[in-house]
């Protein structure tokens, strides 16, 4: 029987980066508008409540090189309104706030909110009191939305619910709870009173929402994922898209709207837009659903996704293997023989990156490598400790990075190298842009601080914070034998934050580069002139 796999588990703005980092993938086109021109059109979707469109144009705006604090905190709120907004609408979230018992609600509430307490990387962020009222900000908002009334206060009037508002800012803002405990009994009295006032007639709709504001108000990345049996329906085309393939659900059928130049899938499949998906690891895609994808590349065959392929001008279906995990070397070649200047494309840091990444090398070497172009672009991240490893393998000696968080394993610890003469001594270049993510910018930020390669580029994007995922079981009830505990969800926590080496935070900092070149074209031709002077002085 086949093994299912999870897939990677994605709020909402994560998935964008997954999209927006692929679709401005080096020599993509069309050719991007200005950051100026994509602030506005995000304001005039801020005007008319269209969230996820002003979240995906603020996105645009702060890959494209406007990247300040202004944009950043844009993007911060467009996320958190737009969160709410899918959430209102998943058919998902309605089932559980319908199903769940009011008492279990409130203890997956106290759950989330100790969960928090303890493991958020800011700790005077989430404090019972803080969690509470970020809460009722959430509810206020949820107020507003016509979606969110029609399915849980059918009854209440504009005036009724304009005063029950005020009473939210009046009343209950003022007296914050100071522990879980209290935190759980507040909610259960502004239940009462919603109750009373608006008619509530689904009690668990407002802890849930409670629950979410208090998750969605720490940062970006800490998230509730409610339980549903196929998992987040954006993960199937997230996935996709890692491979390079921008995938949509069209009059019922899977179709590929394009495929990223320089990826995975346009450099190893025939894949192209257009194309048409009929089967998935040997599920119909007939009907497509944006679920039945995803529920269908959790049973990967052999390693690998198995898509039956059709293109536009065919019913011919052809086999089109995508492998499992996904290569994190996409491309190692030699740039020049003359100079010795070899290229490696990491896309990614997972399970097999350092298996990969050691086997290019060597392999680069035998052909006569003497400096290397270490590409870096569009790398959105992965694990963390891969990335410190990758450091490693370059680095002899000192701080690669330091975090804090309140998790024993990241607390005020110092990541170094002691590789000594078993790292590799060779002249780097490295290319980083603005979908230079997370665990990538790991790899830039120490080779920075050591003066270990010159970086070419843009400034990187700027996540420097640390994600773990805790399945709940605050609303599962008692062990049933035979039965699966699936009713409480995830919590993903942003447990730590990434510090250089001089102790300088990662985070909406980024990395920047010792050459900055905004056109991707010279960025390679840039690195290619600096690694082959590089090798010439060995």
């Amino acid at each position: 029987m086949p093994t299912r796999r999870p897939l990677r588990i994605l709020s909402l703005l994560t998935t964008l980066l997954f999209a927006l980092a692929a679709t401005a993938a080096p020599n993509a086109t069309p050719k991007p508008q200005s950051p100026e021109a994509l602030l506005t059109r995000a304001a005039d979707a801020e005007k008319t409540n269209d969230w996820e469109k002003a979240l995906e144009l603020y996105l645009q705006a702060y890959l494209s090189g406007r990247q300040t604090p202004e944009v950043r905190d844009r993007i911060a709120t467009a996320h958190r309104y737009a969160a709410q907004t899918r959430r209102h609408r998943d058919p998902a979230f309605q089932q559980q706030a319908l199903a769940l018992p009011t008492a279990e609600a409130l203890d997956l509430y106290a759950k989330v909110l100790e969960k928090l307490a303890n493991a958020h990387v800011d700790r005077e962020r989430a404090t019972p009191g803080k969690l509470f009222l970020a809460g009722v900000d959430e509810f206020d908002r949820a107020l507003t939305s016509r979606t969110f009334r029609r399915e849980y206060l059918p009854d209440a009037g504009e005036a009724t619910v304009a005063k029950f508002r005020r009473t939210l800012q009046e009343f209950w803002k003022p007296q914050p709870p100071t522990t879980v405990l209290k935190a759980r009994s507040a909610a259960v009295e502004l239940i009462r009173a919603a109750q009373a006032e608006l008619g509530l007639k689904v009690s668990s709709a407002v802890v849930l929402e409670l629950l979410c504001g208090a998750c969605n108000s720490l940062d970006e990345y800490t998230v509730y994922l409610s339980p549903t049996p196929t998992g987040s329906d954006a993960a199937g085309i997230a996935e996709l898209a890692t491979y390079g393939v921008i995938a949509a659900v069209r009059n019922g059928q899977l179709i590929v709207d394009r495929v990223v130049p320089e990826s995975w899938a346009a450099q190893n499949t025939a894949l192209q837009a257009g194309d048409r998906i009929g089967r998935v690891n040997g599920r119909s895609m007939q009907s497509a659903t944006t679920a039945g994808l995803t529920d269908a590349l959790r049973l990967p065959t052999d390693g690998a996704h198995e898509l039956e392929v059709a293109t536009l001008d065919t019913t011919v279906t052809a086999p089109t293997r995508l492998p499992t995990p996904l290569p994190s070397v996409q491309q190692a070649s030699i740039l020049s023989m003359k100079d010795g200047v070899g290229y490696i494309k990491l896309a990614s840091f997972g399970e097999s990156t350092l298996l990969e990444l050691d086997a290019a090398m060597a392999r680069l070497k035998d052909q006569g490598m003497r400096s290397l172009v270490l590409d870096l672009r569009g790398n959105t991240g992965g694990h963390f400790l891969t990335g410190v490893r990758v450091v490693e393998r370059f680095l002899p000696s000192g701080i690669i990075a330091t975090t804090e968080s309140q998790i024993p394993e990241f607390a005020n610890r110092v990541f170094s190298s002691d590789s000594g003469m078993m790292a590799h001594d060779l002249p780097v270049v490295l290319l980083i842009d603005t979908k230079t993510m997370s665990a990538a910018e790991v790899v830039a930020m120490a080779f920075k601080d050591h003066s270990r390669a010159t970086i070419v580029g843009m400034p990187s994007f700027g996540k420097g914070v640390v994600q773990f995922p805790f399945k709940l079981a605050g609303a599962d009830g008692p062990d049933v034998p035979g039965t699966i505990r699936t009713r409480s969800g995830t919590l993903v926590i942003t447990i730590a934050k990434v510090l250089t080496a001089s102790g300088t935070p990662l985070h909406r900092q980024g990395v920047l580069p010792d050459l900055v070149e905004a056109d991707a074209g010279r960025q390679l031709a840039l690195a290619l002139e600096r690694a082959a002077f590089a090798a010439g002085m060995r």
